[in-house]
């Protein structure tokens, strides 16, 4: 059998948190652990969640945010298949283990769920089954969602319209709604389905993590998340079901629900690949049919946000693919999931060469090395291959410290919002290194003067950033994730301005080294067709590394 773990992320739901951990108790089949990633302010205690004898219950704190939640929670899981679970779902105790046996008798499965029921007009219900001809020609038209069994009136339109989805089966409709209208069988399968009561296999929820870009209710997490699966692999089984209760606290009104919903849509169709079927001239005339539903049913906050709808797909306004610079805690959180993937990286490619050309006379052994912005320890192999006496990270990202803890689980690290080293002592070290960092420091005066505090006289400091020049030039400190360009905030700081700095603090120059675009990185524009781009910036400096010695 499935050895299982749990994910639950929560805000500000206390009672339902512990009515769900109460029916996992119950569950006759065994969990490895819960993880509760809560990111409220009306928190369980450990007395509250202790009392549940057989749950291993896991309780860390987070920023608000259901895709950072529930990625956080699946990268501490230990477990081969996660059951990720809304805070507000009743499962009852023969749930998961129904799962759990059907992903036993189909191998090729990478998520499977229970029917998701929720209430409506005091009723539970799984689907929402058409039975209206008017409302299957309008939604066949305009290529709207369908999650129900065809029951209406038979007729020539309705039947044709009927043998029409049969022949294709449950799918995405052009316009990248999901088409559920087939729920025959012991199980059937999906391309979407609403995933806050599923087992799925870590190694795809880790392959392709939830959008950390999406509005902080996660609205359309799943959608995302599922176009990726292979075809007819995400199973629903007709002799189980878990209730959304869908809890108030917390929960957008239908309006703002709508709106963000069709901006995640956009957003999918334009950065997967998987949806190439989906065309932005279907998906608008989706919209319009939906414009005229809500006029014709006199719904004056849905005709508003139908209409926003409308005009920013039309004009390709999606503000999930605005690029704002975001601070760089919350820029190295999003990036280090694929940071050390970077085999095409110019400059992390020249930093490398700097680096080591920086290093190579200096006498690690013995000596503590103070790595400022360390990241996931890129530079780490090759510093602790000179045997220092101790090697010290500070990171703004803990993300990043996350992945160089899977490499070095016993490092010392430090997560520092602001450059304040409070942890290291007057004194106490012999080599700081900065590589690729400093352009993220707004005040380089104290920056620089509390590095000056924690080094010895006769210590050495290695610095390598983006070339300011390079920066005028229009340079960008970004990088893609998902699809979309992620610009991280940064400063300009000049060579002289460094220089007049080390100066006051009586550092001593000792080796200076740029790195241009030349002969030696052609390769490099070559691999991207863009020879052109290389020959207008032949000759512009890119990175830059410097080494000073504290007199």
């Amino acid at each position: 059998m499935i050895n299982i773990s749990v994910v639950i992320p929560t805000c500000n739901r206390k009672q339902r948190l512990l009515s769900l951990l109460k029916n996992l108790n119950d569950s006759l089949y065994p969990l490895q652990e819960v993880i509760v990633v809560d990111s409220g302010e009306d928190r369980i205690g450990e007395d509250e969640y202790e009392i549940f004898e057989n749950l291993p219950v896991i309780y860390l704190n987070s920023e608000k945010s259901v895709c950072i939640q529930r990625n956080k929670g699946i990268a501490l899981a230990k477990c081969e298949w996660i059951f990720l679970c809304d805070d507000d779902i009743e499962v009852p105790n023969d749930y998961i283990k129904k799962i759990a046996e059907h992903v036993n008798d189909h191998s090729d499965t990478v998520a499977v769920s229970g029917l998701v029921l929720q209430k409506e007009k005091g009723d539970w219900v799984s689907q929402y089954p058409i039975k209206s001809v008017n409302d299957l020609l309008w939604k066949y038209i305009f290529k709207l969602s369908i999650w129900g069994e065809i029951k209406c009136k038979q007729n020539f339109l309705s039947n044709n319209v009927k043998r029409y989805y049969e022949k294709k089966g449950n799918h995405i409709s052009k316009a990248g709604w999901p088409i559920i209208a087939d729920f025959s069988g012991e199980y059937f399968s999906v391309p979407i389905y609403g995933l806050g009561a599923s087992v799925i296999k870590k190694d795809w929820l880790i392959k392709f993590p939830f959008d950390e870009v999406l509005d902080t209710h996660g609205i359309g997490d799943n959608y995302g998340l599922a176009i990726n699966f292979p075809a007819n692999t995400l199973h629903i089984l007709n002799n189980a079901c878990a209730y959304h209760h869908q809890e108030s606290i917390n929960r957008l009104q239908k309006s703002l629900q709508y709106y963000r919903r069709v901006i995640a849509l956009d957003y999918f169709r334009r950065a997967n690949k998987n949806l190439k079927i989906v065309k932005k001239r279907w998906l608008l005339w989706s919209l319009v049919g939906n414009l005229v539903s809500f006029i014709f049913a006199l719904d004056a906050s849905m005709i508003k946000v139908g209409y926003k709808s409308v005009i920013k797909i039309l004009f390709d306004q999606n503000p999930l693919f605005s690029i704002k610079e975001i601070e760089p805690p919350t820029a190295y959180d999003l990036w280090a999931q694929t940071y050390d993937q970077q085999t095409d990286n110019l400059i992390i490619y020249l930093d490398e060469i700097i680096f080591i050309q920086l290093l190579q006379n200096l006498n690690l052994k013995e000596k503590v090395i103070i790595d400022i912005g360390c990241g996931t320890g890129k530079h780490w192999e090759k510093i602790l291959s000179g045997n220092p006496l101790e090697l010290i990270g500070y990171e703004v990202s803990n993300e990043m410290l996350n992945r160089l803890h899977t490499k070095y689980p016993s490092a010392k690290t430090y997560l520092t919002p602001n450059n304040y080293l409070k942890e290291s002592h007057n004194n106490s070290c012999d080599l700081i290194i900065s590589t690729l960092v400093i352009g993220y420091i707004d005040n380089l005066d104290y920056a620089f003067a509390e590095w000056n505090r924690v080094l010895k006289r006769g210590g050495n400091i290695i610095i390598t950033d983006f070339h300011p020049v390079s920066i005028q030039n229009g340079a960008k400190r970004s990088f893609n994730h998902m699809g979309r360009s992620i610009a991280i905030r940064n400063y300009l700081h000049t060579l002289s301005k460094i220089r007049l700095i080390a100066k006051q603090l009586e550092w001593l120059e000792i080796e200076f080294i740029e790195r241009k675009v030349d002969e030696h990185v052609r390769f490099f524009y070559e691999k991207l067709n863009a020879l052109h781009i290389y020959q207008d910036s032949y000759g512009t400096p890119l990175v830059y590394g410097i080494k000073f010695s504290k007199s």
